[in-house]
């Protein structure tokens, strides 16, 4: 398993030598804590599959993020002004 992160974010390793990505392990592993408390993590022999799992629950937790609430501020500003 990956360690999860102290703060809220996501880390994903992939095996040496896979294009795009600088962070390695010997196995895919990903790791998240949300904003709002929820965590997720994999690795070890489960491989990329369970990462995909960790990625889709990630995803679900983007209405969470910060940056997610400040566009959805704006628009609702924007629409207010009609």
């Amino acid at each position: 398993m990956t360690d999860i992160p102290d703060r809220p974010g996501l880390v994903v390793y992939a095996p040496p030598g896979t294009p795009w990505w600088s962070l390695t392990s010997p196995t895919a592993t990903a790791a998240y804590r949300c904003l709002c408390g929820a965590t997720g993590s994999t690795g070890g022999k489960r491989g990329s599959l369970a990462v995909c799992k960790v990625l889709s629950d990630w995803d679900r937790h983007i209405p969470c993020s910060p940056h997610r609430m400040a566009v959805d501020e704006l628009r609702r500003r924007r629409d207010d002004r009609g």
